[in-house]
């Protein structure tokens, strides 16, 4: 897979046997070309990639065209866009700077079909015809932060009993709170367990609670959904037990000191059933 996206099956000597460039779909990606013949097909709908009813299609007379088909078939049905170029257009180039134009053999621009340029080095980029018969160039900053997956039920992006972190580098990497180890040490993505014996289901006491905003609610293993974000203003507490305790209960109640403390992991969010 190359850095502008296209598949390619190599030979030893590095010759191209077969690249995903040449099987057009509904889409443009820079540095790809649109050949005398060659052709974009719409997709249905916005939910199903079967041929719909556009299509985006630089003719063997060299001119470029946006038809409707006919529908199902993916034909050519009437002309309502065109470049005029009979006789002239030889190729549509979607340029590294995100400038898509018809050239003539001598490689002179013919004709733009978009002219918004973007870097390529600085976005990520594609054309493509829609399904509502619009071809439309899409840029996405590539020094955008990406985004924690957050979801109101499961395990989160890092498993069951764990957090998810953000980098400089921008990717995402799991920790596990204070007292809880990886269940995988080669792989952080399977979650956390407990390095310590819970109490008793009886007592009660297998919970953690989350404090923000003025507010305190209280949620029960496992934890999912944790991430970490400083400014979120929020604190876990996560109660486990202190490395001398036993399981034996105590008779001096409230007496001593418990056995237990919560550990305050700075801004972590973790999520789960509400007890």
């Amino acid at each position: 897979m190359l850095d502008t996206g296209n598949f390619v099956l190599a030979s030893q000597d590095s010759t191209n046997l077969w690249e995903s460039f040449d099987h057009l779909t509904d889409t443009l990606l820079p540095t790809q070309m649109l050949n005398q013949g060659s052709k974009l097909v719409a997709r249905s709908s916005d939910v199903s990639y079967s041929s719909g009813r556009f299509m985006f299609a630089l003719q063997t007379d060299g001119n470029l065209v946006m038809y409707t088909t006919d529908f199902p078939m993916d034909s050519a049905n009437f002309a309502y866009w065109s470049t005029q170029a009979i006789g002239s257009g030889f190729q549509v180039i979607f340029n590294q700077s995100g400038h898509i134009y018809v050239v003539v053999r001598k490689e002179s621009i013919l004709s733009d079909a978009l002219s918004n340029e973007v870097s390529m080095r600085d976005f990520y980029q594609r054309a493509i015809l829609e399904y509502d018969g619009v071809f439309r160039q899409y840029v996405y900053p590539k020094t955008a932060g990406s985004r924690i997956i957050r979801a109101d039920t499961g395990s989160g992006a890092c498993g069951f009993n764990s957090y998810c972190t953000q980098e400089d580098d921008k990717t995402l990497h799991c920790q596990c709170p204070p007292g809880y180890s990886f269940l995988d040490q080669k792989n952080e993505m399977k979650g956390c367990k407990q390095d310590f014996v819970p109490e008793s289901c009886d007592e009660k006491s297998q919970k953690m609670a989350i404090f923000g905003g003025g507010k305190c609610w209280k949620k029960k293993i496992p934890l999912t959904n944790g991430r970490f974000d400083p400014s979120s203003g929020r604190k876990a507490l996560i109660k486990v037990r202190k490395e001398n305790s036993t399981l034996q209960p105590r008779s001096e109640g409230l007496k001593k000191k418990d056995q237990s403390t919560l550990i305050l992991t700075g801004s972590v969010l973790l999520g789960s059933s509400v007890s």
